[in-house]
């Protein structure tokens, strides 16, 4: 079976989704009250949802190599097998693959930003920016770009500054709706990315984070035991609540990505039955955008105790 992605992003879809949103230029209803906040609300959160998790995984890999740093200094070089060459202090988080996690979050965030401006007012440098990012990023990662060729990645951004440069103030529907119909595969796919990643249970982000924790522990715990002054206490302590606060968001925030990306995609399927259908569900939609919540108070709890 081919891949869903090529089937919907192939170049006779390039050419009939401009020619469809062209052809039903005229006679578009306009977006009703209900329709235009389920596409404000889908569009805040994705953004929302983009933005935090491209901060925390930096965060991440900040506190992984200050967490690899002190269990340095108080234990010295480990025979751990799992913590390989004592030189890597990102241990797992090196740029180029915590580089391809951020751009798909960051290019979610673009896309939640160019809806946005396209349902609420149109702006079209906002929208074309917007596009632009989104497109620059899809082609930096290679689950999408080995599915998709420069010129279909390119008609992604183009997508949204067409139908913003067009038809935003009088048939905004009509193209709201070809686009997120056009990109839904697209969005879909960049989640399965966040899930795959950042799944608590066994995802490269969680196993990375767990792999420097324990033995940043163990070292912690071994040099306040041998401590007698308040000198030799203090850097224990810290290192120790340094591998706390990374379990802590190995063991919430990761859920919490993760569970933010899985209803994402019900609610980007919800979002074309809403823009399609007079009658509709918004159950979807509003579950994404409590998850959404969930996640920025995770993250905003996580600032204030790493403060």
């Amino acid at each position: 079976m081919a891949d869903p992605m090529k089937r919907i992003m192939n170049k006779n879809l390039v050419g009939s989704a401009l020619t469809a949103l062209m052809g039903f230029a005229l006679g578009c209803a306009p977006l009703t009250v209900q329709q235009k906040s389920a596409v404000s609300g889908f569009s805040w959160a994705a953004a929302s949802v983009g933005s935090v998790t491209a901060a925390e995984l930096a965060t991440m890999r900040d506190e992984t190599i200050a967490m690899t740093t002190q269990r340095l200094l108080l234990g010295g070089k480990s025979k751990d097998p799992r913590l390989a060459d004592m030189n890597s202090l990102d241990r797992g988080f090196d740029l180029d693959r915590i580089e391809v996690v951020i751009n798909a979050a960051n290019a979610l965030q673009n896309y939640g930003s160019g809806l946005a401006c396209l349902v609420q007012d149109g702006q079209t440098p906002g929208l074309r920016d917007a596009a632009n990012q989104f497109a620059a990023n899809l082609g930096r990662i290679p689950e999408i770009r080995d599915s998709m060729n420069a010129n279909q990645i390119g008609f992604v951004g183009a997508l949204v500054q067409q139908v913003g440069g067009f038809w935003v103030e009088s048939k905004r529907k009509k193209a709201v709706t070809t686009l997120v119909m056009s990109t839904q595969a697209v969005i879909d796919k960049l989640c399965d990315l966040l899930i795959r990643d950042f799944d608590p249970n066994g995802g490269w982000v969680s196993l990375q984070l767990l792999v420097v924790e324990e033995p940043l522990k163990a070292e912690a715990m071994a040099a306040f035991d041998d401590a007698t002054t308040y000198a030799q206490r203090k850097p224990a302590l810290e290192a120790l609540e340094m591998a706390y606060t990374s379990q802590l968001e190995r063991t919430e925030l990761l859920q919490r990505i993760v569970a933010a990306a899985l209803a994402m995609k019900k609610a980007n399927a919800a979002l074309a039955q809403a823009l399609n259908k007079p009658a509709y569900t918004i159950q979807d939609l509003q579950d994404f955008g409590v998850k959404c919540q969930s996640l920025q108070g995770a993250s905003s709890i996580l600032s204030s105790i790493r403060r």
